[in-house]
């Protein structure tokens, strides 16, 4: 059917905008996956994110510094006397035996004992040699005296599921790049940091931090059906009772973690320099070392242009050099994210935002109106997910959602209503979730695309909008929705949602209204509205017949599909009065016998059934007309219907068979 592949392609189109705008992440980065372990990739990417030949040039900025006293306490251990402690690894790789070197290993791995995790890290990141794969890390284990088989073992299970979760991500982005490259984003409206964004996931999945290369062998020793946690009893009890302590050991693989939170390479030299050029980074503030490690280097990285933070928690605490560089920034708390005073102040000196994405889970979402946003002049989507329950907005602009925890809202600190007005360049807003009495939307003149998914809207408007817009509602109910003065083209497509009352007045240029798995009870349009295509599927008309007395006010339309619907028991007369109408679909298997009905009150035509059957013929225009009635009826429909029509460019189709029309249309025969 030609409707099911329109509104497939619509469906593809939405679920693209949203999995662009959004880009939720089901794992957090620092918690490993479930899936059994996976060996190398072939494609190993070797240099940082966003690097490519047309970038501007890499800076080495300032970074971190170990203090002081740490730096000579680890100058004073003879073996590394005269050798910078940046090349101490290195030092300790390129010794054959170290064991006449014992004392000065332990002293060194005292130190890297004492220091607090950051400084470790700190260490870590500025090594001109760190170990580019696990077989190379356990030499580096051994030679430093702290290897051990079994916390090794316990160890690189975690990263190895961390591995398999990246892959799992890096194949997502890779499915929603090649949709971007068959679906170029100016067609969907969107604006073009989207296509820069998913490049730029795949890139930062793609890289393969460090090579797992001897795990078949580690098998062996781990058997597959004892739980990490298992081994977790024996870090915390049994390797002590044995003077041997994972502490060590376990920091370096954190530090691994860290690498693949920041996307970096482990084996080369310049790290701190990759994160300084950083232009995407994924935010995990839950994760004390990647929340340390950042705010050890925010004021050093100055590319950045993409920013995605993760369990945020009061204040937001990363203050990079160049705000006004970050194109795209998503926040997500499963907690509270308060957008007033400090925070409202961060995110409005990103004067060049054009995404902003707000998701949150259990709890609120403050803000003291949604006002502020008009001073981000380049913002184009805005994005509000409420991940679990139903979200209710505020008298402060905030959006709460159903929490069994959480003190509910008094009626009288819930907001009714929110407007968005006059934001001049938003291109995309997404709503999720959501609870609102009235949500409205007018003078936004960009504003090609509103999506809204599982919300509770008691009144929507779309008012005042001169530009093109496609409205998509899916799973939602509302009371009325009314789209008033829209000059643009636009589209409106409804699916699997139920509306009281749908008013269209003073459209201009609406190229599609789509209702498919609807229940409605009215639909009210003015005279003469401008329409190209109505489509509806798998509705219930019987109810109310506004359905059809809307055509009365579509004379300009140039499509009618009408396609498993409840409530269809006659052919509606109204059609025989559409001057422009090129393309019908019209499934009749409900009728009782193949007659015509006039469902608009007024009209110059009346009588009975029998007299609107004689005087109704299809309109001259129609080149295209496809049937589904009981195949009883096929011999019932007159011939004569079709006399204005161009038999000779007609296409008609019954029950899915191509019939024609006799030149004298007399008969209706099979071609």
């Amino acid at each position: 059917m030609k409707l099911d592949q329109n509104i497939s392609i619509l469906k593809i189109a939405r679920d693209l905008l949203v999995l662009m705008g959004v880009a939720r992440l089901t794992n957090d980065l620092s918690e490993p996956g479930t899936n059994p372990p996976m060996r190398d990739a072939q494609t190993t990417t070797e240099t940082g994110l966003f690097d490519s030949s047309d970038e501007e040039p890499e800076q080495t900025n300032d970074f971190p510094q170990l203090p002081s006293t740490v730096v000579s306490e680890i100058a004073g251990i003879p073996l590394f006397s005269g050798t910078p402690y940046t090349d101490v690894f290195s030092k300790i790789n390129g010794l054959e035996s170290t064991r006449e070197f014992s004392d000065d290993i332990s002293a060194l791995t005292s130190v890297l004992l004492r220091i607090d995790d950051q400084q470790f890290f700190d260490f870590c990141m500025q090594q001109t040699y760190f170990p580019g794969s696990t077989s190379e890390l356990k030499d580096l284990f051994e030679k430093l005296g702290i290897y051990n088989n079994y916390t090794f073992i316990r160890d690189l299970a975690k990263l190895v599921e961390v591995h398999e979760s990246r892959e799992r991500h890096r194949q997502y982005f890779e499915k929603i790049r090649d949709s971007c490259q068959s679906s170029p984003s100016d067609s969907l409206g969107l604006p073009r940091s989207n296509n820069i964004t998913v490049e730029s996931y795949v890139k930062y999945y793609s890289m393969r931090v460090i090579t797992i290369n001897d795990l078949t062998s580690q098998e062996i020793l781990f058997p597959q059906n004892l739980s990490i946690s298992w081994w977790g009893f024996w870090k915390d009890a049994g390797w002590h009772l044995f003077g041997f302590s994972s502490e060590l050991p376990s920091r370096f693989f954190r530090f691994i973690h860290l690498l693949c939170n920041f996307s970096i390479k482990s084996s080369i030299q310049n790290k701190e320099s990759k994160i300084n050029n950083l232009k995407i980074i994924f935010a995990g503030l839950r994760n004390a070392d990647m929340r340390g490690a950042l705010l050890r280097r925010v004021k050093y990285i100055q590319k950045l242009r993409c920013l995605r933070i993760f369990g945020l928690t009061g204040i937001i605490p990363l203050h990079f050099p160049n705000p006004e560089k970050i194109l795209d920034i998503s926040i997500q708390s499963y907690d509270s994210i308060d957008l007033r005073g400090d925070n409202s102040n961060w995110l409005l000196k990103h004067q060049s935002l054009e995404i902003l994405t707000l998701n949150f889970g259990n709890s609120l979402l403050i803000a003291e109106e949604f006002t502020p946003l008009k001073q981000l002049e380049h913002l184009k989507q805005l994005i509000i997910v409420c991940d679990k329950g139903k979200g209710n907005f505020n008298t402060a602009g905030c959006i709460i959602v159903s929490n069994p925890e959480a003190q509910p809202l008094a009626d009288g600190d819930q907001m009714r209503s929110l407007t968005l007005k006059e934001l001049k360049c938003l291109k995309y807003l997404s709503l999720t979730t959501c609870s609102l009495d009235l949500l409205n939307v007018q003078e936004v003149p960009s504003l090609s695309s509103i999506d809204m998914t599982k919300c509770k809207i008691t009144s929507l408007a779309l008012q005042k909008m001169p530009g093109s817009c496609e409205l998509r509602l899916n799973e939602s109910e509302f009371y009325s929705i009314a789209i008033h003065n829209v000059t643009g083209p636009m589209s409106l497509v409804v699916s699997n949602s139920s509306f009281d009352l749908l008013s269209l007045r003073s459209i201009d240029n609406m190229k599609c209204l789509i209702l498919k798995k609807c229940t409605f009870k009215s639909i009210n349009m003015q005279k003469d509205q401008h329409i190209d295509k109505f489509y509806i599927s798998n509705c219930d008309l019987s109810k109310d017949s506004s359905g059809w007395k809307v055509l009365v006010a579509l004379r300009s339309l140039k499509a009618l599909v009408v396609y498993d619907c409840k409530g269809v028991l006659a052919l509606p007369y109204e059609i025989s009065e559409m001057g422009n109408l090129k393309a019908l679909i019209l499934d009749l298997r409900n009728c009782e016998s193949i007659s015509v009905e006039k469902f608009s009150p007024g009209s110059e035509e009346h009588g009975d059934d029998i007299s609107l059957n004689e005087s109704f013929r299809f309109p001259k225009t129609l080149n295209s007309c496809e049937l589904f009635i009981k195949d009883d009826h096929i011999q019932s429909i007159p011939a004569k219907w079709f006399e204005n029509c161009d038999l000779s460019h007609l296409r008609l189709v019954i029950n899915e068979v191509e019939y024609e029309v006799a030149e004298d249309c007399q008969t209706i025969r099979r071609k």
